[in-house]
């Protein structure tokens, strides 16, 4: 049964009504002052703006990468499982935001609690599988470099494919079983010991690598300073070495971006434990929330800006892109062919 709210026009009342209101698992508060209002409107349009870039920007990564067999890595592999997180918050958490936000605006309470209800259950299971997801990724980048001549050994494609669907059982089992335990605090303490758990480690890789690419550097400098070596040889070690960096470097923004968007949504969840679930503090949870998604759009552009590769497949994807580059080479080609014949 439809229930509608706007009918409410007592602040008081309204207030009253907020403590008899259930929705599953989640708090609510039903109280609408200016701010909250002017904050529903401002969230919902930047979700519904950036649903575009998050939908067609992690289209393209994961497309590249599929029809591209020379990018068919393990470190891609997990930029295309990450992506992969990404696209269903482009086309599922932010349109469900927009949608219990709307009917919240509105007063329809049935829609305003599954839409935020389906938002709570697969946000969390996204946002934490893209968490792990960016821990492996730092394992894998560690593994390159400590282990570099038997990576291919150690680490495959179908080695990472059972990790990435074990965490993604996991995630879904524990965000799903948050409708048969009243008590939200256990589901809490579970889950965020795995995501700090994950981090730790991810910081541990990347301190890890940071030291070995520190003594690998004074190495290559002392190599060129050499006069026994090969200068070709020495010059290689440092093109192969420069690009292991320059991939590792790529990834550690990501990571960067992930927890600049995401910590003020985790500060957020904690303050509402503490205090209360109020006004405020809900403001607070949307627009904090709103970041957090927003993580979605940018990633591609970072992959795109720091890795030619993935940037040449993804622009051979566009049509407009691909024939501008078809008719350069072909100007090319006829330009070297007609330099031929003139030098002949």
């Amino acid at each position: 049964m439809m229930t509608n709210l706007l009918e409410l026009t007592n602040s008081s009342s309204i207030r009253a009504i907020s403590y008899f209101l259930t929705c599953y698992f989640i708090p609510v508060n039903w109280e609408n002052p200016t701010y909250v209002y002017v904050m529903g409107i401002v969230t919902s349009t930047l979700n519904a703006l950036f649903v575009v870039p998050a939908f067609f920007g992690n289209v393209m990564v994961i497309a590249a990468i599929y029809r591209t067999p020379s990018l068919h890595s393990p470190s891609n592999f997990l930029i295309c499982s990450l992506a992969a997180t990404d696209f269903l918050t482009g086309v599922l958490c932010q349109p469900l935001h927009v949608v219990y936000k709307v009917a919240e605006l509105s007063g329809d309470f049935d829609t305003f609690c599954k839409g935020r209800v389906a938002m709570e259950v697969i946000g969390w299971i996204v946002s934490a599988v893209s968490c792990v997801t960016l821990c492996m990724i730092s394992i894998e980048r560690y593994l390159a470099l400590h282990f570099h001549l038997r990576y291919h050994d150690i680490i495959s494609i179908p080695k990472l494919i059972l990790p990435i669907s074990i965490s993604w059982v996991i995630f879904t089992l524990l965000s799903v079983s948050r409708f048969f335990n009243t008590n939200s605090s256990v589901f809490t303490m579970v889950n965020m010991s795995i995501l700090v758990l994950s981090l730790l480690l991810t910081f541990w890789a990347y301190a890890k690598i940071y030291s070995i690419v520190r003594r690998h550097r004074r190495q290559i400098q002392s190599l060129q300073r050499a006069s026994h070596l090969s200068g070709n040889q020495t010059e290689m070690n440092s093109l192969d070495f420069a690009k292991y960096q320059k991939s590792t470097t790529t990834m550690f923004l990501v990571l960067g971006l992930f927890l600049l968007c995401y910590i003020p949504f985790l500060c957020v969840q904690i303050a509402s434990k503490m205090v209360g679930y109020t006004s405020s503090i809900k403001v607070a949870i949307q627009f904090s929330g709103t970041v957090a998604f927003m993580n979605a759009s940018f990633n591609p552009v970072v992959y795109c800006l720091r890795i030619q590769h993935l940037r040449c497949a993804c622009r051979k994807l566009i049509p407009f892109l691909k024939n501008r580059e078809q008719a350069n080479s072909l100007s090319l080609s006829q330009n070297a062919a007609h330099n031929d014949i003139t030098n002949n």
